[in-house]
């Protein structure tokens, strides 16, 4: 029977396997200085299905979408055998492939942490698992804790065997394994096994090309008991399942002890490695028995060799778990309710942690002025249910992630109620991400920032102040694109002296930078990304009713994306499919502006003058909004009600990709059309007399479209309407170059 409550700060879900399967995921924070994993779980096998470093392309247990996930992870998750002296059988709780009416099974989850216990009267244990993401380390880890209980009335003699069937190693891609696994295990390999550590990576890169790299980061596997022994894990799959290539039971371990077991060679070469823990325990009524295990990643598993034995503690790991659930709560204490319902309390904290890790926690950064404003922990909601989104978590400290423009967008639209220190930020990076055309680029990635060439001696002399060694490799990496964290991370890895605190530093290189906006294009342009910029300026404007005027027009800092790609005239969008006239291909990659201009896809843009060749255009927030509200306006549909579909991709719902084919439009995106105007209108009107100076381009546009009304409205056109740019339409005929 399936029952759900709430109680002692966690969602309780007792008979978890028998309810709906669901995903849901760890939350992926690891602290300004700590090394982020993604964690996905389901509410069948021993709950952790795929996790890794990174992105899908780094895992170290395998990412597969949810509906396989449901059925394989009683096979591919973590696993636990249990042979207890005197029984025939292996035991293995929390298995899932078939039923067992004696296992009483329970799943506590909570911000930061993941606990699954099972109670089988019938083998008389208890067993207790808790996941948790390590925080505040220079190393990722995702930390496992098992307990083993004796709830008889009788001492067990028992053999276990803890751990994962399969553990992907390090610069093995995701897509790769799932269509060419058989060859990839042809470079797999383990190594650091005379330390007791297993450091999981390819020998290489994989690419069939003639320049072959070295790989150096890897994937490792820490084991220890509660008295703090290391515990060498099993590497070998065929040592526990011999010829059960299913590996659905583990016939080698049923058929000898753990003793023998562990003394057989392993050869952990071309085949997919796993990793066991292997433990022999005689627990008297009511006693209990640790396994604790941290599967993570290191780019120097010398980091891990030298620290082994702190971090082989029960203590630590305790210590991890607390600061891992600290951090949730002092990240959601903005929004902590004090109320009569602890429920309601949790489930506000929790809704305002979900948001942030869409569109980022804000986090200010002093650089001597005005501060520059990075949104940490966000990543794009690519769960086991939305596999088809790409997320990425940057394996660095002060880690941001990926996202999309609209969900992004939207999920910051609280920031400046609860960080009013956040200013005008996300209103600037959103309005600068509007293109000429009102479109907007699908992908945005965290912020970088450079130090312009014109402060390139400054830097030289700041890195020599603050550095009194190394100063030279750091001058290098200060003087290309970075992040805060890849700047920290360096420093530590590196062991460059500093002369003051990493926070000094920091200040004083920020001082010479400037914040660089990353971004892609993606795959097409949405028709409503661009509704919820409004919100974030009616948010800023509730807080700050008395800078509106500055808002508007008092910084010149705003900027137009330019996009590769761009959406076709008519004539080369409307085409004949059968007999029907449809809206195929709208867009085009202008790879011959790419190429003049020596640009690359997936780099960041700016629209220029002089041809692109200038200085990077730049203008206020009110002419960005004159110029989304005129695109906008000149793409109302024939019957002057809906914002066309264009551009080859619908709203929100992508269940409605269809509609831009059969010459869609969407009424939603016309009230937010009038939202804007209308606010600009009565700006106009507080502030008359300020004079505003436009894109030659853009007032062609607009005059061409105000002739267009008045022509319109005095009935000097037959069939007037506005569609593609206030161009009015032409009757289509088979002299236009269709397409079939």
């Amino acid at each position: 029977m399936v029952n759900y409550s709430y109680e002692q700060q966690s969602f309780v879900i007792e008979g978890f396997d028998q309810a709906k399967p669901f995903s849901s995921f760890l939350p992926g924070m690891a602290g300004l200085k700590g090394i982020p994993m993604w964690t996905f779980y389901v509410n069948r096998g021993q709950a952790v299905c795929s996790f890794g470093i990174r992105d899908k392309n780094s895992s170290i247990m395998e990412f597969s979408p949810a509906s396989i996930t449901y059925k394989s992870i009683a096979t591919n998750g973590f696993r636990t055998f249990i042979k207890i002296r005197g029984v025939e059988t292996v035991y293995e709780p929390f298995q899932t492939s078939c039923p067992d009416s004696a296992a009483k099974r329970v799943m506590r989850i909570r911000p930061n942490e993941l606990t699954i216990e099972e109670q089988n009267v019938i083998q008389g244990l208890e067993t207790r698992v808790t996941y948790f993401n390590l925080p505040h380390e220079d190393y990722a880890a995702l930390v496992r804790q098992v307990e083993v209980k004796n709830v008889s009335q009788q001492a067990l003699e028992l053999e276990i065997l803890d751990g994962m069937p399969e553990i992907l190693p390090y610069g093995v891609e995701n897509g790769g394994f799932k269509e060419v696994g058989n060859l990839l295990r042809s470079w797999m390999e383990v190594y650091n096994l005379e330390q007791g550590i297993p450091f999981y990576k390819v020998r290489s890169s994989t690419h069939d090309e003639a320049e072959v790299s070295e790989v150096a980061n890897g994937h490792f596997y820490l084991s220890f008991s509660e008295d703090g022994q290391p515990i060498t894990p099993i590497v070998d799959f065929e040592i526990i399942f011999g010829s059960n290539t299913s590996l659905a039971y583990p016939e080698r371990f049923a058929d000898t002890t753990l003793s023998d077991l562990v003394q057989q060679p392993q050869y952990p070469y071309n085949k997919v490695p796993c990793g066991f823990t292997g433990t022999a325990r005689t627990l008297q009524p009511g006693q209990s028995l640790h396994i604790y295990t941290l599967i993570g990643h290191v780019n120097d598993i010398g980091k891990i060799n030298r620290r082994a034995a702190s971090i082989c503690s029960a203590q630590y790991v305790l210590r991890k778990r607390q600061e891992a659930n600290d951090l949730t709560e002092q990240l959601t204490e903005d929004i902590a309710t004090h109320t009569s319902s602890p429920m309601f309390d949790a489930y506000s904290r929790q809704s305002y942690m979900d948001n942030f890790l869409r569109g980022g926690y804000p986090f200010l950064f002093d650089n001597g002025k005005d501060g520059f404003v990075i949104h940490l922990y966000s990543r794009k909601h690519g769960d086991l249910e939305r596999d088809y989104n790409f997320f990425s978590l940057a394996p660095e400290y002060y880690s941001q992630g990926n996202g999309n423009f609209r969900d992004m967008n939207q999920n910051r639209r609280n920031d400046v109620f609860f960080n009013p220190q956040v200013g005008t930020f996300n209103i600037w990076m959103f309005f600068s991400l509007m293109q000429a055309d009102g479109y907007n680029p699908l992908g945005v990635a965290g912020c970088t920032f450079q130090v312009p060439r014109v402060n390139a001696g400054k830097l030289a002399e700041w890195i020599k102040t603050a550095a009194a060694d190394k100063h030279e490799p750091l001058l290098a990496i200060c003087s290309s694109k970075f992040t805060p964290g890849k700047i920290i991370n360096y420093i530590a890895d590196h062991a460059v002296p500093l002369q003051m605190s990493e926070e000094q530093f920091l200040t004083g290189l920020f001082a010479l930078a400037e914040q660089q906006i990353e971004a892609e294009f993606g795959e097409g342009f949405w028709t409503d990304h661009w509704t919820y910029n409004m919100d974030l300026v009616d948010g800023y404007l509730e807080i700050f009713p008395d800078k509106k005027e500055e808002l508007l027009f008092g910084e010149d800092t705003y900027a137009f994306y330019d996009s590769p790609a761009y959406v076709l005239p008519r004539s080369e969008k409307y085409v004949l499919s059968g007999d029907k006239v449809r809206q195929y291909g709208a867009l085009i990659r202008d790879e011959e502006k790419m190429e003049q201009l020596g640009r690359k896809v997936k780099e960041t843009h700016w629209l220029r003058t002089h041809n692109g060749r200038g200085e990077i255009y730049r203008t206020n927030l009110f002419v960005k909004m004159l110029s989304l509200s005129l695109n906008k306006f000149s793409c109302l549909d024939p019957y002057g009600m809906g914002v066309e579909m264009e551009a080859n991709k619908p709203g929100w719902n992508d269940a409605m990709n269809g509609l831009p084919g059969l010459f869609g439009s969407g009424m939603s995106e016309t009230f937010e059309l009038k939202r804007l105007v209308q606010f600009m209108l009565n700006a106009l009107d507080e502030y008359s007399s300020r004079t505003i100076r436009v894109p030659e381009e853009m007032a062609e546009l607009l005059h061409e479209v105000h002739q267009a009304i008045k022509e319109y409205a005095e009935g000097r056109t037959e069939q007037f309407v506005l569609g593609s740019r206030g161009i009015p339409k032409r009757k289509l005929s088979r002299t236009h170059p269709l397409r079939h």
